[in-house]
């Protein structure tokens, strides 16, 4: 047989053995399936599972790092939570209410004689879903014996009061009393009864005028007729810090006796809403608005100098403290930023030193056909184990500071015994945290993605292994 013919005869090839593609070099390649898949998944997780734990001082160490900035991302998101609930909730259950009603004069140049009638009151009350709270203020001077004070004066309805805030249950001595006045004769025996109304003052004020539960002051104002009204009255308790102006001039008393000392027959300056649902304000105040706009009698009421009959939410009453609660996610994103970016500085360094050691290993692989794609991966698996264990360590932690927080706080009283005062709002000097399902998710989630992030540089510096430099070093 000629050399021609045996180069062309035909090579004999195994039953089932795949053919050339036409025109193609070499053998068709089919990809793998989901099985072969899995199971080199499965292989490379455990060696990335092995290799975690071969230096295990090393990685408890990167992993108290991670624990240690979870726990206190949990924590820190429950406090913050707790410490807006709180401040919202002074602002609005202590003095503000959910909405106010007030005259534009009286909001802006605070005009005494801005207000809103008691028709409209009356008219606004047959809403169940509200409780409204009628208000007078007015500014005079308070004297006891040789001290005397610059006072606010403000006047409430008691009853209505407590269905819209809590004041009354702050009072750090006595009791929020304004009933019925006490009748005295000041100038003895022979002189004329007068009434001594009862009133609550602040905390600053007592202690500036040096006076206790039974004592009587003299209050003197410019009353709405143009006179000099004055009255005596009786000190029935005193006020924890509720609002940094009231405790040091405030005098709390009935609407009957601020009538009395200013000589005013009817009306009010600000009517204190509260509503069923704070989280749906607007439509409480557009159905506010309304009822207003129905009142017959309203054009002939803003006719008289006073202006509009304004509505408005706790947030645009004190927006400084809305904007500050409304930036909480900024202020957490930033500081987890902090948090996590330092401790994973620890992963970091932990994954660098275990290629390092193991370079010469991963030659080996890389030279016995280890793809560098499943070395990257087995790099990547080995760190999302390690960010995986401290997230679950890291969130039993932080759950375990949270409900402590939530049920006994941080006590400042030691520091801040009258109170802490920030934004305009006076709270407890107690604060205690408020832990949320999703501080949890979110704070692990955060974590997870930062340490990926930051495993990704060590893992892709396996892609420049050489294995036969790395061999024979």
């Amino acid at each position: 047989m000629s050399q021609k013919n045996k180069e062309q005869r035909p090579v004999p090839r195994r039953p089932g053995a795949e053919q050339p593609e036409a025109g193609g070099r070499g053998q068709v390649r089919q990809a793998p399936g989901a099985g072969s898949l899995l199971r080199r998944l499965g292989k490379l997780a455990f060696l990335a599972w092995r290799n975690m734990w071969r230096n295990k001082v090393r990685s408890l160490i990167t992993s108290a790092a991670l624990v240690s900035g979870l726990t206190l991302m949990i924590g820190m998101l429950a406090l913050w939570e707790g410490l807006a609930r709180q401040m919202s909730g002074f602002a609005t259950d202590i003095s503000i209410g959910h909405l106010q009603l007030q005259r534009e004069e009286f909001i802006a140049n605070q005009d005494m004689y801005a207000l809103i009638p008691a028709e409209l009151l009356e008219r606004l009350s047959a809403d169940p879903t509200l409780d409204f709270a009628p208000r007078l203020y007015s500014a005079g001077l308070v004297s006891v014996g040789d001290y005397s004070s610059g006072a606010f004066i403000k006047a409430i309805d008691q009853s209505r009061e407590q269905k819209v805030t809590l004041l009354h249950r702050h009072v750090r001595q006595g009791a929020l009393d304004l009933g019925a006045p006490k009748m005295v004769q000041p100038g003895g025996p022979q002189s004329e009864p007068v009434p001594a109304f009862p009133v609550v003052i602040g905390s600053r004020l007592a202690r500036n005028l040096k006076v206790s539960l039974g004592a009587e002051l003299v209050l003197i104002t410019q009353a709405a007729d143009g006179s000099i009204g004055n009255g005596l009255f009786e000190v029935r308790g005193v006020l924890s810090p509720v609002d940094p102006a009231f405790d040091r001039m405030g005098v709390l008393m009935s609407l009957e006796a601020y009538r009395y000392l200013m000589a005013q027959e009817s009306g009010v300056h600000e009517l204190a809403v509260r509503t069923a649902d704070i989280t749906r304000l607007v439509e409480a105040r557009e159905r506010i608005l309304a009822t207003v706009n129905a009142w017959p009698e309203l054009a002939g009421v803003e006719a008289d100098g006073g202006g509009k009959v304004m509505v408005r939410t706790w947030e645009e009453i004190n927006p400084a403290l809305s904007q500050m609660l409304g930036s909480y996610d900024a202020i957490m994103v930033i500081f987890a930023a902090i948090i996590f970016s330092v401790a994973v500085l620890g992963m970091v360094n932990t994954m660098l030193m275990a290629i390092h050691e193991r370079r010469r290993e991963m030659g080996v692989l890389l030279a016995l056909g280890m793809g560098r794609g499943s070395m990257v991966s087995m790099v990547m698996l080995e760190s999302l184990f390690l960010a995986l264990f401290s997230a679950l360590v890291g969130s039993g932690t932080g759950v375990a500071l949270s409900i402590w927080l939530q049920e006994v706080g941080i006590d400042w009283g030691g520091y801040m015994p009258e109170g802490m005062d920030f934004m305009g709002v006076i709270f407890e000097p107690v604060t205690k945290g408020y832990l949320l399902p999703e501080h949890v998710g979110y704070s692990v989630t955060i974590m997870l993605v930062i340490s990926m992030l930051a495993a990704l540089f060590p893992s892709l510096r396996t892609i420049r292994l050489k294995p036969a430099l790395v061999l024979h070093q």
